[in-house]
C-alpha cells in the first residue's frame, strides 16, 4: 500500500516561484547578448522561419519558457491566413449546395398524346394484329 505525501500550500507557492523565475531568466535578454528567438513560421501560409528579439514573442503560458513559437507579426499573419482558408472552404462546401438542380420541363397532356407511342405499345399492337 502507498502513501501519500502530504502537500502544503507552501509547496505549491515555492513550485510557482520556481516557474516565474524559470519565466523571468527567459525573458531576460542573455548575458553573451544573444537575446534573439527563433520563429518557427509556416510552409503551408508561406511565413519563412527566422531569429527574432525575444520581446517580439507573445506570453504563452503553456509553453515551458512561456513565450509563443512565432513572433507577434507572424502569428497575426498565421491567424488571418488559417481565418481566410477557413471561410474559402466553407463558401466552396456552400457553393455546389446553392445551385438549385434545373429539373427536366413537363410535358403538358396534349403534347403527352400527340407523342410518338413508347416502343413497347408499338410491339404489342404488333404481336395483336
Amino acid at each position: 500500500m502507498t502513501t501519500r505525501r502530504a502537500v502544503s500550500a507552501k509547496d505549491g507557492a515555492a513550485a510557482i516561484a520556481m516557474l516565474d523565475a524559470e519565466k523571468r531568466a527567459a525573458a531576460e535578454p542573455a548575458a553573451d547578448g544573444t537575446d534573439q528567438r527563433r520563429c518557427i513560421g509556416s510552409a503551408k501560409f508561406g511565413i519563412a522561419a527566422h531569429e527574432a528579439p525575444v520581446g517580439d514573442f507573445p506570453a504563452q503560458p503553456s509553453q515551458k519558457d512561456g513565450l509563443g513559437r512565432m513572433c507577434r507579426p507572424h502569428w497575426r499573419a498565421y491567424t488571418n491566413a488559417l481565418r481566410k482558408a477557413a471561410v474559402a472552404r466553407k463558401t466552396a462546401e456552400a457553393a455546389p449546395a446553392a445551385e438549385p438542380e434545373t429539373p427536366a420541363p413537363r410535358r403538358s397532356r396534349r403534347a403527352k398524346a400527340t407523342a410518338e407511342p413508347e416502343p413497347e405499345a408499338e410491339v404489342a399492337e404488333a404481336a395483336a394484329g
